[in-house]
């Protein structure tokens, strides 16, 4: 015969089983729903959010009451140690660099500002608000500088530096000095470009200063009647990029005539 009791704990020890099971398949449908949930939010949110504020000349960003210029998202990664699992976590967080031009009696300030993706607002169009026009107005130009122009020089400025250093070793020998002269002339070509290359950058700072100061002016209390000459942004951004596509035109000219002429080393 079968014992009762025995009976009861197999059945005892059935029902644990199938209790923890339902517990394990609850957990993974948990976690599967999490990530189903983090992988909707990231395509269906998240994604077209970062697309549309790097598409985007200006971002609003509340808690700082400023409108400011987007430069790029960042993905942030870092570790954390989970109290109750004495494990590391992964935590993820998104970052939008943006910058904010000022200007002082002296000089023209840009500020970093990096905030959270969800401190982010975007903006279609605000036209009745001057800072977001005058903002909207200078970033074209702010990006052409940090993004195009300063990358440019700091990139000559180096290969002149090269120059030198060749230079300087073809002078110290005895068989290489006679190529002394056409180092000389690779330094004298690319120091024109640079200088060509500053002087664009100064029209570029120039221009960004008026526009700041016109700013300044408009959102004082002074008697607004005093700023009666808004400036011609359209054709002076005009101007200055066509000399940075002429200016880069020639960079492009002078290297592809640079690698025919200078010996290999």
């Amino acid at each position: 015969m079968n014992n009762p009791s025995s009976n009861s704990h197999l059945f005892g020890r059935f029902l644990s089983g199938l209790f923890s099971w339902k517990i394990w398949l609850f957990v993974q449908i948990f976690q599967g729903s999490k990530s189903f949930y983090r992988f909707l939010y990231h395509y269906l949110y998240r994604r077209p959010k970062i697309d549309r504020i790097l598409g985007s000349d200006v971002i609003y960003i509340p808690e700082k009451k400023l409108y400011s210029i987007p430069l790029d998202v960042l993905k942030m990664e870092r570790q954390m140690v989970n109290s109750d699992r004495q494990q590391l976590t992964s935590i993820t967080t998104w970052k939008v660099k943006t910058i904010h031009p000022t200007i002082t009696e002296t000089e023209i300030q840009f500020h970093d500002i990096t905030v959270d993706l969800q401190q982010v607002h975007l903006i279609k169009s605000d036209l009745d608000n001057y800072d977001y026009t005058n903002t909207r107005r200078l970033a074209p130009l702010v990006k052409t500088l940090l993004f195009e122009i300063n990358p440019k020089i700091a990139s000559l400025v180096e290969k002149r530096n090269q120059l030198h250093r060749l230079r300087n070793l073809a002078a110290s020998s005895e068989i290489f000095h006679s190529q002394t002269r056409l180092y000389d002339r690779a330094i004298n070509q690319v120091q024109l470009i640079i200088d060509q290359a500053e002087t664009l950058r100064q029209e570029c700072l120039k221009f960004i200063r008026e526009t700041l100061i016109e700013r300044e002016l408009v959102q004082s209390d002074i008697d607004t009647n005093l700023v009666d000459l808004p400036l011609d942004f359209a054709s002076q951004y005009q101007l200055i990029q066509e000399k940075y596509q002429l200016w880069k035109e020639e960079v492009q000219a002078y290297f592809e005539l640079k690698d025919s002429s200078l010996p290999k080393n």
